[in-house]
């Protein structure tokens, strides 16, 4: 190949004179200069991310192994300026060989596109974080609504509707809350531990006339275990509980708390406060206890033995 330009002072046009002497191939220059610089394939992959296989292709001329002409004219042009040559040249050269290496054959346009600069040939393509999330999330609201017609769940019905563990008279006992707060002021206005007592009853009887009618049912069927025990506490106090001959538990509760016990045999609650809960058993009311040694003792059967 012959210059027809004359070479000025810079350093570009000086490589580009020396390329154009050059009278081998240019897969098989750029394989001698990357030899007569001591690099090994491996590292021109590490510095231009150019594969190995593809600069293999290109030093022996293998054109199928190489993608298409945009891709090989900017990996050829980065292999090249990284071995200090003129990079566009010579990936003119080598388009050039080889379509002339294919018997002759009309060469494709390759400038009618434009051309990649080599660096973004050689990086891989970047998808922002934002995309990434939001193909997560979209992908995470299609397998939830799979899931919920599959299993043909609801879930704002879950979300709404109101849990069925408690009794029927427990609703009442919720719907009366503040009656049993004013209760609960009543009482602790009263120094009296006997009127304390009678105030407390009275408010359970209000309470259940609510429900008079479902209170009366229930209390003609046997009281059998297991014994359920749900408490409403109206004052916050401390309790110690123990359950089928278990070791008792200290807990300590506030004013409007709820808490439900079950036991297959026996169980016995103490409260640290008179007046301070209102209690179910198996639905149905349950007087609070007569205080004993300065607490409030509660046994379910009320025939069990001390523990």
């Amino acid at each position: 190949m012959r210059d027809e330009k004359k070479p000025d002072s810079s350093g570009h046009e000086a490589a580009r004179q020396k390329t154009e002497q050059i009278t081998e191939d240019a897969g098989g220059y750029l394989r001698r200069i990357r030899e007569e610089k001591g690099l090994s394939i491996r590292e021109v992959e590490e510095a231009t991310r150019i594969s190995v296989s593809n600069l293999r292709a290109m030093e022996a001329h293998d054109y199928d192994a190489l993608p298409a002409d945009t891709f090989t004219k900017g990996q050829v042009a980065l292999y090249a300026d990284f071995l200090g040559l003129d990079g566009v040249h010579i990936a003119t050269v080598f388009l050039t060989e080889r379509d002339a290496r294919r018997g002759g054959r009309k060469a494709r346009k390759r400038d009618s596109a434009p051309s990649l600069s080599p660096k973004k040939m050689a990086e891989p393509s970047h998808i922002s974080s934002a995309t990434i999330a939001a193909i997560l999330l979209l992908l995470i609201i299609i397998s939830f609504t799979v899931f919920c017609i599959y299993t043909s769940w609801n879930p704002f019905a879950f979300l709404t509707k109101r849990s069925d563990r408690f009794p029927a008279s427990m609703i009442g006992v919720l719907q009366s809350e503040e009656a049993a707060r004013q209760q609960g002021a009543m009482i602790m206005e009263s120094g009296r531990t006997g009127t304390e007592q009678e105030q407390h009853e009275s408010a359970l009887s209000e309470l259940a006339g609510a429900n008079s009618s479902r209170a009366a049912e229930m209390e003609t069927r046997p009281l059998v275990p297991p014994y359920t025990l749900t408490v409403r506490f109206t004052r916050s106090t401390g309790i110690e509980l123990a359950r089928d001959g278990g070791k008792p538990v200290r807990r300590s509760f506030l004013e409007g708390d709820t808490a439900n016990w079950t036991a297959e045999r026996r169980l016995s609650i103490r409260f640290d406060r008179p007046a301070s809960a209102i209690l179910l058993l198996n639905g149905r009311p349950l007087p609070f206890p007569e205080e004993q040694d300065g607490r409030w003792l509660v046994k379910i059967p009320a025939t069990q033995t001390d523990q």
